[in-house]
């Protein structure tokens, strides 16, 4: 008995020095320990927007193109008069191929003749290899970006390039004739195209498109001035009507609109102008349009006609378009939610921010909360250094924090 007590007695006082140094060690490292975080204020600018999505109305004409070979005498979007040539027929297919031809003796000889003014130097040669290069070289640069439209152009420019290139290795020898072999067989090549084609022209002035879409017919400025919500949706879920497969047309008024349907609560967040965020697959951009019809509730919903007139340009090929409607623009400074603290005692809001080895309070004014990315939008005043500034570090978390707290 007298031994089991004595080892009864040692259990209880390892039980016991075991508790006291874990209490210990537990308020040690709670001194010592100070989960002190940071993060850096910053300067943004945010928005209250809302997605659309709707249609581009604008006042078009129709151009029935024939069938057969075309090629087109302007470009898309370029504008035009009324009786102005947009295309040409050909009746013989390989006409096209011949006009290209034109267009390229045609640029020979005009460098044959420059040439043919001024005298031909040794350094010529040089000098027409450097440009073939830089050619080649602008040429790779334009494939490997992906600006195909610049492509063309590109191509063009080596061709001439290489031309002047056979030119200046062979000298002043045999130039008069290469050049009277050209014109003849410019001559050739125009008398050849004026009797094997029909000239299209525009019935009125615009701007030339060489592809309907197929809603020309079904929206135009008076219809839109009377769409109501369901009539949109039904709109929007028919498509397009079919049309003949060479059918152009015109854009007859420099004014277009931009029709969608919105919540009735949302619409009344529109002022007399908006700002619109178009996006597709390929590009977004910002236009500024303004409101020129609202429609009456219909099922909780409105429909909104924006117009405008500037950047047709960027349009006159699109119809249906996802945007994000901005209503308002705001910018403060973005401030995490767990940084601000309220002051019971007059109801103002203030974070801690750490300059040099102290924690020095600085008040905010919250503009909005921006929930899906937890944080604040404060109200950027930079008149004093009690206010939050940018660049400033703001404490996140941090222990028993107070103005002028000495941290590590």
């Amino acid at each position: 008995m007298k031994n089991q007590g004595y080892w009864i007695m040692r259990l209880v006082m390892l039980v016991l020095i075991a508790f006291v140094l874990v209490y210990m060690g537990y308020h040690a490292f709670d001194a010592l320990y100070d989960p002190l975080r940071t993060v850096t204020c910053v300067l943004v600018r945010t928005e209250s927007s809302y997605p659309v999505s709707g249609l581009f109305v604008r006042e078009e004409l129709l151009v029935g193109l024939p069938e057969g070979t075309l090629r087109f005498a302007v470009s898309d979007g370029e504008r035009v008069a009324g009786g102005q040539t947009v295309a040409m027929r050909y009746d013989d297919s390989r006409v096209p191929e011949a006009a290209a031809e034109l267009r390229l003796l045609e640029n020979h000889l005009q460098q044959l003749l420059q040439i043919d003014n001024r005298t031909v130097t040794a350094s010529d040669s040089a000098q027409a290899k450097t440009a073939v290069q830089d050619a080649v070289s602008v040429l790779r640069d334009t494939a490997d970006s992906g600006r195909w439209l610049m492509l063309r152009q590109n191509s063009k420019e080596l061709r001439d390039a290489l031309f002047r290139q056979e030119v200046a290795l062979n000298g002043r020898e045999g130039l008069p004739a290469r050049m009277e072999e050209t014109r003849a067989r410019i001559e050739e090549l125009s008398a050849r195209l004026e009797a094997s084609y029909t000239a299209v022209t525009a019935p009125q002035g615009g701007l030339f498109v060489s592809a309907a879409d197929g809603y020309e017919n079904l929206v135009s400025r008076a219809t839109a001035a009377a769409l109501t919500p369901p009539e949109l949706d039904a709109l929007l879920k028919a498509g397009p009507e079919r049309l003949p497969r060479n059918t152009g047309k015109l854009i007859t008024d420099s004014v277009y609109r931009y029709v969608f349907s919105l919540p009735e609560p949302e619409a009344r967040n529109l002022g007399a102008g908006v700002r619109l965020r178009f996006h597709d697959a390929l590009s977004s951009f910002t236009q500024s349009m303004e409101v020129e019809r609202v429609s009456p509730p219909d099922g909780g919903r409105v429909t909104v006609t924006l117009t405008s007139r500037r950047y047709l340009s960027r349009f006159y090929g699109r119809r249906r378009m996802d945007a994000d409607l901005v209503y308002r623009e705001h910018e403060g400074l973005r401030v995490p939610r767990e940084a601000v603290y309220l002051d019971e005692a007059d109801g103002s809001t203030y974070v801690y921010c750490r300059v040099l080895s102290q924690a020095v309070r600085k008040r905010v004014e919250i503009i909005m909360e921006v929930e899906r990315e937890n944080f604040f939008l404060c109200r950027y005043e930079p008149d004093s250094s009690r206010n939050l500034l940018p660049g400033d570090e703001i404490i996140t978390a941090g222990r028993d924090l107070y103005d002028g707290k000495v941290i590590s």
